[in-house]
């Protein structure tokens, strides 16, 4: 796929930290999650209940509570799924991915999803810790304003410096000091200014 006749550059985002520990550092990966469709076979979207209108007919009720419960339910769940997918250790040596082996959560299984922050706890890693984690992962999957705008302001940076340095210019060529000659004119007002002083001496004399 081309934008403006370029390439699009295809490689996911992906950033990790390190965390420091006398046993040896700890580099957690978080890597921009492509596809969810993984997500949608393991955890459907609700489908509002059925209820009864006028005319006998039968139409989905979105305002029903057990409905608006579901929906947020899942929306908890696809954050914990991008979470899991996400995270990943780092080699040290090659820098390559390695697999964060869950004990609690299981990936084929959204109900065991939610443990994922407590297993980092129980792995040592404190509570500001797991809040990098987490804004490690919305940063890579782009999912905070913060990074939206980000991506906004870098993108019309070009523009706006090229708008700038255009409204310097004109500004520098309309900004000239009051009673400087431009252009000569002052220098040829005052040459006509002497030509007709030496015209009236002239006449007065003859």
């Amino acid at each position: 796929m081309k934008i403006g006749g370029k390439q699009i550059d295809s490689a996911p985002t992906s950033d990790f930290i390190v965390f420091p520990r006398k046993s040896g550092d700890i580099a957690i990966r978080a890597n921009a999650v492509m596809d969810r469709t993984d997500f949608d076979k393991l955890c459907p979207t609700p489908k509002p209940p059925k209820k009864m209108v006028k005319g006998g007919v039968r139409v989905d009720d979105d305002e029903a509570p057990s409905y608006k419960v579901a929906l947020n339910q899942h929306g908890s769940r696809f954050i914990e799924w991008i979470i899991i997918e996400s995270l990943c250790g780092v080699n040290q040596e090659t820098q390559e991915d390695e697999e964060i082996e869950w004990e609690q959560v299981d990936r084929q299984k959204s109900e065991t999803w939610k443990y994922w922050e407590d297993e980092l706890k129980n792995s040592g890693f404190a509570d500001m810790e797991r809040k990098r984690i987490y804004s490690l992962v919305m940063k890579v999957n782009s999912l905070t304003e913060d990074r939206l705008d980000e991506a906004r302001k870098s993108f019309l940076q070009p523009r706006e410096e090229e708008q700038e340095q255009l409204s310097s210019q004109n500004t520098e060529q309309n900004d000239t000091p009051s009673g400087e000659p431009v252009n000569g004119s002052g220098s040829d007002h005052q040459a006509s200014q002497k030509v007709g002083t030496s015209s009236k001496k002239s006449l007065a004399g003859g």
